[in-house]
């Protein structure tokens, strides 16, 4: 296997779990995972490796997401919920508390985000918007799409892909490590 398809590999499982949490109302691994899938992708996507991470972040979702999927929030407002979710398993974060970017409430499943967006202007106007995990979802997996087909046809970001996927997570089974060690007579 290619060092770059360890990274498709990597991004098709967590899409897949992903997917079935949200099938199983598991909502906050759902959301777990795609947050931090938007992370890794935007680290693969950036030039700058030192660039900060809300930066690249913020970049990403306008640049991929956003351009198949228009989410109710900004990308600014998805980096301050993925701070929340990821660090705390809360829908706060540093963003939400000193420079009043909205908090996150999610709806998923046939609930109505209209009526929970409703909700959120009556007890908390003007500092939440409703987010449907389901179109959170969607829009990730539709940018996370059209993201690697570009760089299937960009030649610089395909050798960027291929230079940073030496750094992914790659497991072997003990078969597989078995066959190795044989073949190199070890």
């Amino acid at each position: 296997m290619s060092t770059t398809s360890l990274i498709y590999h990597s991004f098709l499982e967590t899409i897949l779990i992903a997917e079935i949490s949200i099938q199983r109302e598991l909502i906050l691994p759902a959301l777990i995972l795609i947050y931090s899938g938007i992370d890794s992708a935007s680290f693969l996507a950036t030039k700058d490796i030192n660039a900060q991470v809300n930066d690249r972040f913020i970049s990403w979702v306008n640049r991929w997401m956003y351009s198949t999927k228009i989410l109710p929030c900004s990308a600014e407002e998805l980096y301050s919920a993925r701070c929340g979710v990821v660090h705390t398993f809360t829908s706060d974060s540093n963003l939400t508390r000193n420079k009043n970017v909205r908090r996150v409430a999610y709806s998923w499943g046939s609930s109505d985000i209209i009526k929970l967006q409703k909700t959120m202007d009556i007890d908390h106007p003007g500092k939440m918007v409703a987010l449907s995990v389901n179109d959170l979802y969607e829009s990730y997996k539709l940018g996370l799409a059209d993201f690697f087909e570009f760089a299937m046809k960009e030649n610089s970001l395909a050798n960027q892909l291929e230079a940073r996927s030496i750094k992914y997570f790659s497991s072997i089974s003990g078969d597989d490590a078995e066959l190795y060690l044989k073949s190199n007579k070890c």
